[in-house]
């Protein structure tokens, strides 16, 4: 088994962070299916260090982690890519619960609560689980530069403006979250609560996005869900490119189709709004499934400034606008 010890990379914690000058490839949500990912470095001129001979750089839009079978593989690549100036990442929502220690059933490998799929990595050492979440703890949560915006879930610059002044990701989280809650204190109106907590916390805003009362409860993901996504990208107008994940870009699980009307590599919204998370999260339910047909899911790199999408199966094709869909 493949270890080499990343060391914290830079222990003062910086909200949002700078994009740097130059041609990027901004990756989708990972979750752990390190194959897929060594395979799209590989398509985009990457060699195995993440080191590109004209230069170019890797930025990470978050969810490095869980229900793939090697997230911790995938947090160590990552890492070493960063240590020698090759990438950036910006933090997920799968992240995020690492880092402030949210159990789930998708974390299991990090913090052995529960089972975990067959074939996935599980850690079972203190001192390497404080290392990858060192690693995942020191990631801001947005990455700008006059051209271009790169988040997670949700550009918001209301609530980056109130991150920019805070020096750790859980403080920062536990600081809102106690807000919210001392000020429903006493009143019996849960699910006013729940929005709240979503809407008003900056770092649960921005690492995975607005959210408003479904006009009906619905499942999704096996849970039945009172709370629906917001399409915030049909308000967004201003002028730099924003580039996310989090979003299920092609439609694998059951819910409210918050991408209606639009082809898969379409700008989103009235300027100009990119969703790159294929799904290759989905890789893990195949698994689990037995499929032995074509994986539905796929790990994409958005080019830029070229707009060309590059999959981690070779394809490739250019973002267009939506009036020029054929």
């Amino acid at each position: 088994m493949e270890h080499t010890r990343i060391d914290a990379l830079d222990r003062v914690w910086h909200a949002v962070g700078e994009l740097p000058e130059g041609p990027l490839d901004i990756v989708g949500d990972v979750h752990g299916e390190i194959g897929a990912l060594r395979a799209l470095m590989t398509h985009l001129g990457y060699d195995e260090g993440g080191v590109h001979p004209r230069g170019r750089r890797l930025i990470f839009v978050g969810d490095l982690i869980d229900r793939g079978p090697d997230s911790p593989g995938v947090v160590r690549l990552v890492a070493r890519t960063m240590a020698h100036g090759g990438a950036l990442a910006v933090m997920g929502n799968h992240d995020f619960n690492a880092v402030i220690g949210r159990q789930r059933k998708e974390n299991s490998w990090l913090f052995g609560h529960g089972p975990v799929q067959e074939g996935e990595r599980r850690v079972t050492a203190d001192a390497e689980r404080e290392e990858l979440l060192g690693v995942l703890r020191g990631f801001p949560v947005a990455l700008h530069r006059p051209d271009l915006r790169v988040v997670h879930a949700y550009w918001d610059d209301a609530a980056l403006a109130r991150l920019r002044s805070e020096d750790d990701p859980v403080r920062a989280h536990v600081k809102h979250r106690d807000a919210i809650r001392a000020r429903f204190e006493g009143r019996p109106d849960p699910i006013a609560m729940e929005l709240a907590l979503q809407n008003e916390n900056p770092m649960k805003l921005v690492t995975s996005g607005p959210e408003y009362l479904a006009p009906a409860p619905f499942e999704a993901g096996g849970v039945v869900r009172t709370q629906q996504r917001e399409a915030w990208w049909e308000r967004y107008t201003d002028v730099p490119a924003v580039v996310f994940g989090h979003y299920w870009r092609i439609p694998v699980k059951a819910g409210p189709p918050i991408f209606a009307g639009y082809a898969d590599t379409e700008w989103l919204g009235p300027s100009r709004a990119m969703c790159i998370d294929y799904s290759v999260g989905w890789r893990s339910q195949n698994r689990r499934s037995g499929s032995s047909g074509a994986e539905l899911g796929r790990l994409a790199a958005l080019r830029w400034p070229e707009a060309e999408l590059v999959f981690d199966d070779g394809a490739r094709k250019f973002v267009v606008p939506r009036a020029a869909r054929v």
